[in-house]
């Protein structure tokens, strides 16, 4: 009898479990959606965050951006990488210089040739060369302390409107640290 009651009491036991295991391991509809959601925005942002090139000693980041590749780096005092779409070209320059933001502008703009600014603010200008293709060219100037990083987006002028919104993405998947 004592057997009888201890194997009834095991069973109970054993089927308490599996409804409980069971209960636990079926969430309903609601709690579905909770864990599909963050699943779905984790592999949303692995998607996104796929580096296309990285250079940690000058502290570099790009991150795979639809319609543009990496080109080439050139390296010295300054950094230079390059990046090609259909119709554009992205320079990423990191240096070091004492020099402030004015001195810098003044002298990108030497080496330009004959130019127009079209727009100039503290951290950004843009010009337009004066050739038979003439081309729009973007500088955006972060200086951190003696450290200056450069990204510069040149465009044929004709397609610069249909072109905007791809240099506005590549720029925001460019990390410096």
């Amino acid at each position: 009898m004592k057997e009888r009651i201890k194997l009834t009491a095991l069973l109970s036991y054993l089927i308490c479990s599996l409804f409980l295991i069971a209960g636990c391991s079926t969430p309903n509809s609601s709690d579905n959606q909770e864990v599909a959601g963050p699943e779905g925005d984790i592999e949303e942002i692995e998607k996104e965050q796929v580096i296309m090139y990285e250079h940690t000693d000058r502290g570099i980041r790009v991150y795979e951006t639809p319609n543009w590749e990496f080109g080439e780096q050139s390296e010295g005092e300054q950094i230079n990488v390059t990046f090609h779409s259909e119709k554009g070209k992205a320079i990423i320059t990191v240096l070091t210089s004492n020099k402030d933001l004015d001195e810098i502008k003044q002298e990108l703009m030497i080496g330009v040739g004959k130019s127009n600014i079209i727009e100039e603010t503290d951290n950004y200008f843009t010009f337009q060369s004066e050739r038979k293709e003439s081309i729009r060219t973007d500088v955006y100037i972060d200086q951190q302390g003696q450290r200056v990083n450069i990204l510069t987006f040149m465009t044929p002028v004709d397609d610069y409107e249909e072109n905007i919104e791809y240099i506005k993405e590549f720029k925001r998947h460019i990390e410096f640290y």
